[in-house]
């Protein structure tokens, strides 16, 4: 069983287009990317004279936050259109960027992460399932 489904992974990557494989590559390096930004985005509110409590309850409602406007972006893509959707995504990204990076007020913090952070997952997979046939979209976001 395992090895038929690695045959079929295998097989659904050779129907990738180019700019599935350039969706793949923004992926891996954004996984990567988020990963070292949790430690890092600690130890930067950490200096900027935030409390531990502040800094928990900041990634609380990020966390809360990402649910939602993943979830938003996510099931609108289609109807918005995927490039559209992206760009918000982006121009979101940018704002709480611009937030964490001039302010230290951590309602503004919260409100900025609340809003500004995508699942680095979230909005990729629609448009990597869409650089697939469509009845091997399922075995792209497996993959």
């Amino acid at each position: 069983m395992l090895q038929r489904l690695d045959v079929l992974q295998c097989h659904s990557l050779s129907l990738l287009t180019v700019d599935g494989w350039i969706l793949f590559a923004a992926r891996f390096f954004r996984l990567f990317s988020y990963g070292c930004l949790g430690v890092s985005l600690y130890l930067y509110l950490i200096a900027r004279d935030l409390d531990e409590f502040d800094v928990g309850v900041l990634f609380t409602f990020t966390l809360i936050g990402d649910l939602v406007v993943t979830f938003i972006l996510t099931t609108s893509a289609d109807a918005w259109g995927r490039r559209r959707t992206l760009i918000v995504g982006g121009l979101l990204k940018l704002f709480a960027g611009v937030a964490f990076a001039f302010t230290g007020n951590i309602f503004v913090l919260v409100l900025a992460g609340t809003l500004g952070v995508i699942t680095p997952t979230g909005a990729i997979d629609i448009i990597v399932s869409g650089g697939a046939l469509p009845y091997r979209g399922g075995l792209m976001l497996r993959w």
